[in-house]
């Protein structure tokens, strides 16, 4: 296994993503019970979106197991449907956004745990951002989703640690909420251009197959 890890970029490409679906899963169940443990709303939309997210993923993974019999228009349709997700789920983050702002509450993850989180949310921005900076240029559109997936993840684990940071170590400036305020909102804004973009580059890639497949069947 450590062999074929090492020499086969696709099964460690496969392996890497697992994990993190997995990682991505176990936090947001993680949240869920601080959420229960503090009664907090904002831990409670963390969990919601962490495992919402991973249920994306899951799709994404199973989608590609079959894509052996799926059409590129088939592919494309998953980008778009990956950007409509994202839309729907950003509501959590809205709410999060509000929790932030009006609340005030159940920021603190309790002892040590803020720096499990803090590796957690730098490794998984740092490796968004390089994979979706691989993407460009690419017409692999399964790959591109979940990876977009991932780069929306990675925004919001940000905003979980800044959080945690601010309310553990700041001497209770009346700045926090507002830095955490923008931040929330900026997080908001970016899921939301994002997924609107993902669903008008699937709508023309979709509307330009479309029109090909025409043009070709007039053509015979």
């Amino acid at each position: 296994m450590l062999k074929r890890i090492i020499n086969d970029t696709g099964y460690r490409k496969n392996l890497i993503e697992l994990f993190s679906l997995i990682f991505s899963g176990v936090f947001g169940i993680f949240n869920g019970i601080l959420s229960v443990m503090s009664g907090s709303i904002w831990f409670l939309m963390l969990s919601i979106y962490y495992i919402a997210l991973s249920f994306g993923r899951l799709g994404i993974y199973y989608y590609k197991r079959k894509a052996e019999n799926k059409s590129a228009l088939a592919s494309i349709k998953l980008y778009r449907n990956s950007g409509l997700f994202l839309l729907i789920m950003n509501f959590a983050i809205g709410v999060a956004v509000l929790q932030i702002v009006f609340i005030e509450k159940g920021f603190n993850y309790p002892g040590l745990f803020i720096y499990a989180v803090a590796t957690y949310a730098f490794t998984k921005i740092t490796f968004a951002i390089i994979n979706i900076s691989k993407t460009r240029g690419t017409e692999n559109y399964t790959e591109m989703a979940l990876r977009s997936i991932n780069l929306i993840d990675s925004s919001v684990s940000i905003l979980a640690l800044q959080t945690a940071l601010i309310s553990e170590f700041s001497e209770g400036s009346a700045d926090i909420t507002v830095m955490n305020g923008i931040t929330g909102t900026v997080v908001f804004l970016f899921t939301l251009a994002f997924g609107i973009f993902m669903i008008i580059k699937s709508h023309k890639e979709i509307k330009r197959i479309k029109r090909t497949d025409l043009n070709g069947k007039q053509g015979i």
